[in-house]
C-alpha cells in the first residue's frame, strides 16, 4: 500500500510528470473524508490478522497435544518425540527405536501379557502396541495366525524370552497384515471415528470366549470374563496364557488375550483407551478452532466489503465532499462544440 501510494503521488520520472499534469484522483476534502474509513478498514485488518495468528497458534498446540496422547496410546507413557514431529499435522508419528519398544527387557509372552500393571509402561494394557502383540502372537514357536494368516516374526518363539526389538519386529509384521479402511479420515470425522473404535473394543470383550469346561463364578464367571479381550478358553482355572500350538486357546484357563479387570473401574480405565479419548477431546477442540477461523474469515470479508461500499458510496455522492481534482489541464466545451 505504501509503495502504491508513492506511485499515486508521482515521486519520480514519468509518474511525477503525469501527477503534475493531471493531479490526484481525489480532491483534498475527499481524501480527508476517506481517511477515517480507510484507517478503520486497516485497523480491522490488523485485528483480524492478530486473531488468525492467535487461533492458528492454539490450533497447532491442540494438534501437538493430540499427537502426544496418540503417541502414548500407541507406545506407552514413556513415548517421546521432538516438538517438530509433534507439530506436524500430516507426517506420521515417528516410531520409537526398536530398543525402546514397550516390552520388558527380556520377557516371554506369558510374562509381558500377564495381568496388566498400571505402574509398568511395558506391560499389557498400557501401550496399544504391546496389546496388539499379546492378542496376535501365540505362546508357541509357530502358528501365529490368530489375527491373520502369515504372521512370521524373525524371532517367532515368544514362549522364550524376547527383547523389545523382537516385539517391535513382531508388531511391524502384524500391522503389515492390517487393511486400512476405505473411508477418508479428516479433521471433521476423526473424533467420531476414534470414539467408534474405542466402543468397538469394549463391545468385543468376551466375544472370543470358548467354553472348554464349566466356568466358575470366582475365576471365569461373567463378572470377570467380560473383561477379557482376545481368544480365550473358559474353565475352572483363571484366565491366562497357556497351552501350546493348536491347544493355545483350547485349554481351560488359557488363551491369546488380555485381562483388563484391573483397569475397568470407574476411576481408572485402560491407559491406552484413556489416551485415545484424550486425543478425541483435543481434536474436538481443534475442530472448533478450525470453524472459528473459517467463520472469522467469512465475516471479515463480508464486513470489509460492506464498509468499503458504504464509505466510498457516501463520500462520492455527498455534495459536501465535491472537492474536485486539478482541472487546470482539463479542456471544457460549450454547447456549440467551440473550445
Amino acid at each position: 500500500m505504501r509503495s502504491a501510494y508513492k506511485e499515486v503521488l508521482g515521486a519520480q520520472g514519468a509518474e511525477k510528470a503525469f501527477s503534475k499534469k493531471y493531479g490526484r484522483a481525489l480532491g483534498k476534502k475527499q481524501r480527508q473524508l476517506l481517511r477515517p474509513a480507510i484507517a478503520n478498514l486497516y485497523q480491522n485488518l490488523e485485528n483480524t490478522a492478530a486473531l488468525f495468528q492467535h487461533l492458528e497458534a492454539k490450533l497447532r498446540q491442540t494438534i501437538a497435544a493430540a499427537r502426544v496422547h496418540m503417541g502414548k496410546a500407541l507406545y506407552g507413557a514413556k513415548y517421546a518425540a521432538t516438538p517438530t514431529d509433534l507439530l506436524s499435522s500430516t507426517a506420521p508419528l515417528p516410531k520409537p527405536a526398536a530398543a525402546n519398544f514397550p516390552w520388558q527387557t527380556s520377557a516371554d509372552i506369558k510374562t509381558a501379557c500377564a495381568k496388566p500393571d498400571g505402574d509398568d509402561s511395558t506391560k499389557a494394557g498400557n501401550p496399544l502396541a504391546t496389546d496388539v502383540v499379546c492378542i496376535c502372537i501365540r505362546d508357541h514357536p509357530t502358528g501365529h495366525d490368530i489375527c491373520a494368516a502369515g504372521i512370521s516374526p524373525a524371532e517367532a518363539n515368544f514362549s522364550a524370552s524376547r527383547s523389545p526389538a523382537n516385539a517391535a519386529e513382531a508388531f511391524k509384521k502384524i500391522v503389515a497384515k492390517c487393511k486400512p479402511g476405505s473411508e477418508k479420515i479428516t479433521l471433521l470425522n476423526i473424533t467420531s471415528k476414534l470414539t467408534e473404535a474405542v466402543q468397538a473394543v469394549y463391545a468385543r470383550m468376551d466375544k472370543n470366549g470358548i467354553t472348554a469346561a464349566a466356568a466358575t463364578g470366582t475365576t471365569n464367571g461373567a463378572a470377570t470374563r467380560f473383561n477379557f479381550y482376545g481368544v480365550h478358553a473358559l474353565g475352572a482355572a483363571a484366565q491366562g496364557f497357556g497351552g501350546t500350538g493348536a491347544t493355545t486357546h483350547e485349554t481351560a484357563g488359557a488363551g491369546v488375550c488380555i485381562d483388563y479387570s484391573a483397569y475397568l473401574k470407574p476411576t481408572k480405565g485402560i491407559p491406552w483407551v484413556n489416551n485415545i479419548e484424550a486425543v478425541a477431546a483435543e481434536l474436538k477442540k481443534g475442530k472448533g478452532l478450525f470453524f472459528r477461523i473459517e467463520q472469522r474469515a467469512g465475516n471479515s470479508g463480508s464486513a470489509r466489503k460492506t464498509n468499503e461500499n458504504a464509505a466510498f458510496t457516501w463520500h462520492f455522492t455527498n455534495p459536501s465532499s465535491n472537492n474536485s481534482p486539478n482541472r487546470n489541464n482539463i479542456q471544457t466545451t460549450n454547447s456549440r462544440g467551440a473550445k
